[in-house]
């Protein structure tokens, strides 16, 4: 029995397994077919839905059109949507879910989520929840994938659109904060969930306003849970191009992390702001490669629409056509649109610490620079053009302090500035210090020091923008013509013939008060002393002057000059016109000077030079000139009005056209075309003269000589020798003399002239004139009235045959090349000789006749021995001659042929 019993129940197990066996395979072909045939596995809709829906939040269900098991082992849900148990309308949709489990071990009937994915899903937002009280979606377009690990729920490549906003992200959520019953905890109402998520939802739509600048902005976030229920979400923004009201910029990105919850939305962090490029037209800025930090608290400020306090980087900025280089600033607009600026930049050539404060409404407020920059480009225009061109070859020092009134205007600036290697219009500088302050319009620098080498300038420039009214002060040494481009043109007009060399010094003392519209000054006055400087290659010891003026008027007063143990002093005017010739119109002189007739005539140049120049001196003669000298070949109608006063005094030896004088002193007048020589007293061969002449230089070519001469107690033998027209004659006359006179005692002859006479300047035989003169010596000529036998007698004091002339007198008239004698006369204390006639004197020809009375002279002729002499001349009508030939070989014959009667004369 036991036995029948055990093989019952063996068939009935073995029934049983093949049944399931059976079962099974019937569940395999079935899924099988299906696979075979769809591709997928239909899973159980209803049952699925109520399961899934009890995994949901208290509130939502789930229908899913079809579940569908493919043949990789995943799950798809078709037709996917969300509801909440009080709406018929789906808070999300999907068209396809795909859901992939896995079996864990020790698990074999209960399957484990390995990870969902999510495929064009829609997230709506309720009516209730919706802003502006209507539903709204969202989000589309929404893809995702949700993985889960022992300790997180991971939901990454998250993809959805908002409008014209894109997402992209990430969550990471710890399993314990995901409720695993679908029930209300204590104290929460039903729902509560559910609304908690829809309010960060309705928050983070509102959130999307802020971002209305941006063109088709992406948002790329990373969340996960913070405190109190709160979600942490690490933001990074960007969008290609940006486009606000006062704003347009380009390549745009913004990060930071947020702290959403049901109530608000707070920076966990400092916000970061890039930029390519930023554009603020309405304050002419321009900004490439910024970058901002913004302080954590500054979202609830951009939700205000207020741009907070931040800090900015960038690679340049333009701001009102100032460049600026890597610019780091931290910027406060807490009182927008006050805004404070505090930071460091590079540009303008340099860096700086900079601090402002600027009101954007009114474009104004403060602006604070301490650095190396070139802040030239930040000067309005009307200062630029008023000043020279100046550039910069290293990086100056500046401490700037600047006030702006509205609308950028310059309203007072304070600047201390220390520039090396500075160029000025041509003008270069080794260091400039400088102290300048603008206020209501004035420009003030104060305390300025200039260094160029050796010379240096302690300079003070007042400048009013609106009246253009200047005044500079200047106290230094330098060469004042290195100073002409950035001063008046009267300066160079000044200072052109001076020279100054690495030995020269000395120190100038200036004011200068004028308009810059006009090209000269107000009013200038200033001293100078100087040392070793160079005027008209002269070289000056040591000197001072005054240099004075009004307008076109310009004055060296005081003028005090030592040179070469000489000096000068006196006054030097200059007067120009408002024209564009650069020179003056006239040079006035009024000048005392004892130098070297050299360097006078490189002084005073011109006529003077060349009168000048004709005198010769060991020793330094004294001279005034007061003269007038106008610019004729610029200013043609001042032509015949340049003149020029001389007074000469050497009381020493000079020479004059090669004609020694023992002393000289004379007065010269310089017309246009005449020259006056008045007062002139001199010195001539041991003798006393005295002159007047007229030159006249109508004919430059030929110029004419006109002239009143006397000559008292002049050696007479001197007075021919220095005489160089006079050279031939000199040399003819001792060889008509021979050896009948004693050379010494003919140096013994004295000799007194009276002359008037014009010609030609440089031609001594072309003059027209008339005379007188007087030769007075012991024995200027010697008749011998036996020839050689006289001579004989007169060595053994047997004279009475030889007849001596002591005196020679006569009238003459210089005309054509010839001088006329008429009388003359030669006279000794017994013996008269009266003649008359000519010499040619180019060729010294002579034609002359002669009276000899060998015995008129002694006694008186109305006395017994005058009567008895005139009858002991036994040849009173034989001793009349004609003298012919030349002064070299002269031809004397007695009207009646007598020859040699009287040799030697």
């Amino acid at each position: 029995m036991s036995k029948r019993r055990k093989l019952k129940w063996a068939g009935l197990l073995e029934l049983l397994f093949d049944s399931g066996l059976l079962v099974l395979f019937v569940a395999q072909a079935f899924i099988a077919g299906c696979l075979l045939t769809y591709g997928y596995i239909p899973l159980p809709k209803e049952k699925l839905n109520r399961e899934v829906s009890g995994k949901l939040p208290p509130g939502l269900r789930v229908e899913a059109d079809s579940y569908r098991l493919n043949m990789s082992g995943k799950i798809e849900l078709a037709g996917l949507k969300i509801l909440s148990e009080d709406s018929s309308l789906p808070l999300f949709e999907s068209d396809g879910i795909v859901v992939d489990i896995a079996l864990g071990e020790g698990h074999m009937l209960k399957p484990e989520l390995v990870d969902i994915s999510i495929a064009n899903g829609t997230l709506y937002l309720p009516a209730v929840y919706s802003p502006d009280g209507k539903r709204i979606t969202a989000l589309e377009r929404i893809s995702m994938r949700i993985s889960r690990s022992d300790t997180n729920y991971v939901i990454e490549n998250i993809a959805a659109m908002h409008e014209n906003v894109r997402l992209r992200g990430s969550i990471e959520w710890p399993s314990d904060r995901i409720p695993q019953k679908a029930v209300t905890g204590p104290g929460q109402p039903k729902g509560h969930a559910l609304r908690s998520f829809y309010k960060f939802i309705a928050r983070a739509a509102l959130a999307k306003d802020q971002l209305d600048f941006l063109t088709r902005p992406t948002v790329a976030f990373q969340l996960r849970p913070g405190e109190d229920g709160a979600v942490q979400a690490l933001v990074n923004v960007s969008s290609r191009k940006l486009e606000h009201a006062r704003t347009v910029g380009e390549d745009l990105r913004i990060r930071t992390e947020l702290s959403i919850s049901e109530d608000n939305i707070l920076s966990q962090t400092q916000i970061k702001v890039f930029a390519r490029t930023l554009q603020l037209p309405d304050y002419q800025t321009e900004i490439h490669g910024l970058t901002a930090y913004l302080r954590q608290e500054a979202w609830e400020s951009f939700r205000q629409g207020l741009i907070p306090e931040f800090s900015l980087a960038a690679e340049d900025l333009v701001a009102y056509g100032i460049p600026i280089e890597s610019p780091v600033v931290s910027v406060d607009l807490k009182a927008f649109p006050l805004v404070k600026l505090e930071g460091t930049t590079r540009g303008l050539k340099g860096a700086a610490k900079v601090r402002a404060d600027i009101n954007l409404l009114e474009q104004s407020g403060t602006i604070q620079a301490d650095g190396s920059l070139d802040l030239l480009p930040l000067l309005p225009d009307k200062i630029r053009t008023a000043l020279p061109s100046i550039r910069i070859d290293r990086k100056p020092d500046y401490q700037l302090r600047v006030n702006l009134a509205s609308g950028w205007s310059l309203e007072r600036a304070q600047l201390k500035a220390r520039v090396n290697a500075i160029r000025v219009a041509e003008l270069a500088f080794d260091y400039i210090g400088a102290e300048l302050s603008l206020e209501d319009g004035q420009i003030q620098l104060d305390h300025t020091y200039l260094r160029r080498g050796r010379q240096w300038l302690d300079l003070g420039v007042g400048f009013n923008l609106d009246s253009k009214d200047y005044g500079i002060s200047l106290v230094g040494f330098g060469n004042p013509k290195d100073y002409s481009p950035i001063l008046p043109r009267w300066w160079k007009a000044i200072f052109r013939d001076f020279e100054f060399s690495r030995q020269s010094a000395g120190i100038g003392d200036f004011i200068i008060y004028g308009n810059g519209q006009n090209k000269v000054a107000d009013l200038y006055y200033g001293s100078a002393v100087a040392s070793s400087v160079t005027f008209r290659d002269v070289l000056l010891e040591e000197g001072s002057l005054v240099v004075r003026g009004r307008g076109r008027y310009a004055e060296v007063h005081d003028l005090d000059v030592r040179n070469k143990g000489g000096w000068i002093k006196g006054d030097v005017t200059f007067t120009s016109r408002a024209d564009a010739i650069r020179a003056p119109v006239s040079v006035r002189l009024d000048l005392d000077a004892k130098i070297a007739l050299e360097d006078a005539a490189k002084l005073f140049g011109g006529n003077i030079s060349g009168l000048i120049r004709e005198f010769e001196s060991e020793t330094s003669p004294r001279a005034t000139l007061n003269a007038a000298i106008f610019n004729t070949s610029a200013y043609p109608a001042y032509a015949g009005r340049s003149y020029f006063d001389l007074a000469v005094s050497s009381p020493q030896p000079i020479r004059f056209k090669d004609v020694p004088f023992d002393r000289l002193a004379l007065d010269v007048h310089g017309r246009d075309d005449m020259v006056h020589l008045r007062n002139v007293e001199f010195g001539y061969a041991d003798g006393n003269g005295t002159a007047e002449a007229d030159i006249l230089l109508a004919d430059k070519a030929k110029p004419e000589l006109r002239f009143v001469f006397n000559l008292e107690d002049a050696d007479e033998t001197q007075a021919i020798r220095d005489l160089p027209q006079l050279k031939g004659v000199e040399s003819s006359l001792d060889t008509m003399k021979g050896e009948n006179i004693d050379r010494n005692q003919r140096e013994k002859t004295r000799l007194n002239l009276d002359l008037h006479a014009r010609g030609p300047l440089d031609d001594l035989y072309q003059y027209d004139g008339f005379g007188s003169f007087t030769i007075q010596g012991d024995r200027i000529g010697n008749i011998d009235l036996l020839g050689p036998l006289s001579r004989a007698l007169n060595k053994v004091h047997l004279s009475f045959t030889s007849f001596t002339l002591d005196r020679m007198a006569g009238d003459f008239r210089l005309r054509n090349n010839r001088i006329r004698f008429n009388p003359l006369l030669v006279t000794g204390p017994r013996t008269r000789v009266e003649g008359k006639g000519t010499v040619l004197l180019p060729k010294q020809e002579l034609d002359m006749e002669l009276s000899v009375s060998l015995f008129s002279n002694f006694g008186r002729p109305d006395t017994t021995i005058g009567k008895i002499s005139d009858r002991l001349n036994p040849l009173p009508t034989l001793l009349k001659f004609e003298l012919t030939g030349t002064i070299q070989d002269q031809q004397l014959r007695s009207v009646y042929d007598p020859r040699n009667l009287i040799p030697g004369l």
